[in-house]
């Protein structure tokens, strides 16, 4: 007889956060690397999917009354739970394992429905690259965080006794692109800048703050002036960016997509990624390729664990280039580290994982 498929439900965001996708792809990477041959169920935290108190409202159900499934009552009510993920009715005796693919948004009422199903069905569950101390009061989620047999943090200052035995390991977006770097680089021919817009820009999309953005934008024209040999382009993550972006950088190649999986092979021709989105970085460093963070807030740490570089709206924009300049003249070796810190990296997450899914 064949061994059976485990189910596994996992906490992220579909067609919201692209770093979202890229923690969940590097998850599902180093689970498959433990020879776990497994479905992904998907408990989406999309905002747009599962509103915050969405749990509190009955008629998020699989309402199948003829007066509830109206369509002008569902245009106001949000009638139902249309989305192809776990629903707060679906029944969990299916689960196996339940895994909180990383997020400063790991313990919020967005996610009461998965703890319940985890605590009613005592469903053995990780928590992997988690990006905030745990903040909820809420007694069922405590106890499953508590209870937790795996609980890591992609930052050390992220350790918190409210997550007993929590240790701390690079996040798992290192691993988006799977477990072994796809690219050497050799020389710096191509720059990604991941461009992104201010919170008061866009608020539909997750913005960065006002003065970082100007920042960015003013540091970026002076990188695409400085590096007049090497091709500079523009990366997108945010359907929201894409009309900044071409006015500020009409001349430029613009990428974009909807789909978070297309990344692996828009940021696979670069061969070094600037950024104030951390898991642009992430991504990057999981191909092989150096990466340089503009530290925006506490997420700004997680690049470490990418062995990115780091300058804050402190550093001055003439340091900034020299940064980059000493980056670019490194990049070749950078390529190579990375590609020692991810076996580094992956035996220590399967030493850690192993015992949790051979149970």
């Amino acid at each position: 007889m064949a061994n059976k498929i485990k189910n596994i439900l996992f906490s992220a965001t579909r067609q919201w956060n692209p770093g979202d996708e890229f923690i969940l792809f590097g998850c599902e990477n180093i689970i498959r690397s433990l020879g776990v041959e497994f479905n992904s169920v998907l408990f989406n935290r999309n905002p747009e999917v599962r509103p915050l108190k969405a749990y509190l409202n009955p008629f998020r159900k699989n309402v199948k009354s003829k007066f509830l499934s109206s369509e002008k009552l569902n245009a106001f009510l949000r009638l139902g739970f249309k989305d192809n993920s776990f629903k707060d009715d679906t029944d969990p005796s299916f689960i196996d394992y339940a895994v909180f693919a990383g997020s400063p948004e790991f313990d919020s009422p967005r996610l009461k429905s998965m703890y319940l199903a985890i605590k009613e069905k005592n469903i053995p569950c990780a928590f992997l690259g988690i990006g905030s101390k745990p903040s909820s009061k809420d007694k069922d989620v405590l106890s499953v965080i508590q209870n937790a047999a795996v609980f890591t943090v992609r930052a050390p200052s992220l350790l918190s006794p409210a997550a007993p035995g929590a240790v701390y390991m690079p996040c798992p977006a290192l691993f988006s692109t799977g477990v072994s770097c796809e690219k050497e680089v050799k020389e710096v021919k191509k720059i990604a800048l991941a461009f992104a817009v201010s919170s008061d820009m866009t608020p539909a999309s997750n913005g960065i703050n006002p003065k970082i953005y100007v920042y960015q934008s003013e540091f970026f024209n002076a990188v695409i002036n400085k590096f007049k040999t090497a091709q500079v382009c523009i990366v997108c993550h945010y359907i929201d960016e894409l009309p900044y972006a071409h006015k500020l950088f009409g001349g430029r190649q613009i990428f974009y997509s909807y789909d978070a999986a297309a990344y692996k092979e828009i940021y696979k021709q670069f061969d070094l990624v600037i950024s104030p989105r951390v898991h642009a970085v992430g991504m990057c460093a999981s191909l092989g390729i150096p990466g340089m963070v503009i530290a925006h807030d506490w997420r700004g740490e997680t690049a470490d664990g990418f062995l990115g570089e780091k300058i804050s709206l402190d550093t001055p924009a003439e340091d900034a280039l020299k940064a980059v300049e000493k980056l670019a003249a490194r990049a070749a070796q950078k390529s190579l580290n990375l590609a020692a810190h991810k076996r580094e990296t992956l035996l220590k997450y399967q030493n850690l994982l192993g015992p949790f899914f051979k149970k």
